[in-house]
């Protein structure tokens, strides 16, 4: 192979090497943005969302937003109210204590004007995790409109004085990019068609909990503010102007009791000047299990220890007087448990010396589903004891039975006792089963003779054979 030949060659390899460079993906950095609406109107709120694409094992960060309080302020000046935690994936992204506004001395200058005075500082750690990774919102904070249309804000990170920062797991800083965004006044209102008319809408709350709860309100899916309101009280939250027509009610809150968010919507047509109340519903530790209260009547007339049994296992025991009912109280499942659950009882009944149980198998799916069980009267004659002479047989002709055939009943007497445990009597053939002056004695002495000389046949034939 010739010099220039090799030359061609290398060439060659150079372009392909260029070529496969060009085309094989570079693994994507992680990126944070704010985002705004298209649109946002005087004296109205807009929501800012910090938005997060390819992280991998987030764990903890903070960033410091700058913006013009003269055009857009965080509302009611409340860091804490104004700041919702986002969602990476599945996982929520929850603020650490520290968020706060501040005045912003050293915001940036253009053409001798500052571009921002205040700034918002929003920190947010996942304790006890291992990391977070994908996409998602690490915030959103809820601004509002201070100034007048074509008015213009910076919403910037704070790229100098206190630099935004992402730590992984391992406490490792997460490289990122993070970019800026601007937000502009673009009129008055939202547009409204032709003869549409508006009302005041006045938005009360009502929270019917047993503990002081935080509440968003939600307006047609824009969030409008977040209040405090005590147990059982009912908050005014503001006024708010509507085009005729319907709209969507919605309120939001974090329930301790459960460690759970909640939230409820109602659609409302407006026709004119008018107030909505929205309620909270109760919730409680155990709202999402599952229960029985279990109760026992004694129908007996002696007092009685009754045990329980739930699926098998011993619970508890109850000392319950004669024709009263007892709660053993309330127990409790879980809801991905199996809905079928088995309920015993037992007892000792001191008039006939023996004990007893009932069973109940109830499917419960309800959140508390009421079990009654009884235990039921036993007295001494319920006892069937068997003699050691049968006792004589009278024979009762009767209709009921085959071929007019006597029912023979015992000479036993009569149980008058109105509270006397009811006994069915089952009839059966008595030709086949008793004796009637000695017919059945009979039918077995020639049964006997009959066997015994078809075996003497059989024997005596053998033997011929022999």
């Amino acid at each position: 192979m010739n010099a220039k030949t090799i030359k061609h060659v290398a060439a060659i390899a150079a372009i392909l090497i260029a070529t496969i460079a060009s085309v094989v993906p570079t693994a994507a950095g992680t990126t944070v943005s704010i985002a705004v609406p298209d649109e946002v109107f005087e004296g109205g709120t807009f929501e800012v969302t910090i938005e997060i694409d390819d992280v991998e094992d987030l764990d903890s960060g903070q960033f410091d937003i700058y913006f013009n309080s003269q055009v857009v302020n965080i509302v009611d000046g409340d860091c804490d109210e104004s700041v919702e935690a986002g969602h990476v994936g599945d996982t929520e992204i929850p603020m650490e204590e520290g968020c706060e506004i501040k005045d912003y001395s050293s915001a940036p200058m253009v053409n001798g004007s500052s571009v921002a005075d205040y700034r918002i500082r929003v920190p947010f750690n996942l304790l006890g995790s291992s990391g977070v990774s994908g996409s998602g919102d690490l915030a959103t904070i809820s601004f509002e409109v201070t100034g007048t249309t074509g008015d213009c804000s910076v919403l910037n990170f704070d790229h100098d004085v206190e630099p935004p920062i992402l730590v992984d797991a391992e406490s490792n800083e997460i490289n990122a990019t993070w970019i800026d965004c601007n937000v502009t006044i673009s009129g008055t209102s939202e547009p409204r068609s032709p003869g549409v008319q508006s009302h005041t809408v006045t938005v009360y709350v009502k929270n019917r909990d047993d503990d002081s709860l935080d509440i968003e309100l939600h307006i047609d899916g824009t969030y409008k503010v977040n209040e405090e309101v005590s147990k059982d009280e009912n908050e005014e939250y503001s006024s708010y102007t509507l085009d005729e027509g319907a709209h969507t009610f919605k309120i939001k809150w974090y329930d301790s009791d459960t460690d759970r968010w909640y939230e409820t919507t109602e659609e409302r047509v407006i026709s004119g000047d008018t107030t909505v109340i929205l309620v909270t519903d109760e919730h409680i530790e155990d709202d999402y299990e599952i229960s029985a209260s279990v109760r026992m009547k004694n129908l007996d007339d002696d007092d009685l220890d009754v045990y329980l049994y739930v699926d098998s296992n011993y619970e508890t025991y109850m000392s319950i007087s004669p024709g009263e009912t007892g709660e053993y109280g309330k127990y409790e499942f879980e809801d991905d448990e199996d809905t079928v659950h088995v309920f015993k009882i037992e007892w000792y009944d001191p008039d006939t010396g023996k004990e007893y149980e009932k069973i109940t198998t109830i499917c419960i799916t309800d959140e508390e589903e009421v079990v009654t069980m009884h235990a039921d009267k036993h007295i001494e004659r319920d006892i069937t004891s068997v003699p050691e002479v049968a006792p004589s047989l009278k024979p009762t002709q009767t209709d009921g039975t085959p071929d007019g055939a006597p029912v023979l009943t015992a000479d036993v007497t009569d149980i008058t006792d109105d509270d006397a445990t009811e006994v069915t009597e089952i009839r059966t053939n008595t030709v086949l089963a008793t004796t009637v002056d000695g017919g059945s004695e009979n039918s077995i002495s020639a049964a006997c003779i009959l066997i015994a000389s078809i075996a003497l046949l059989f024997a005596l034939m053998q033997f011929k054979r022999i």
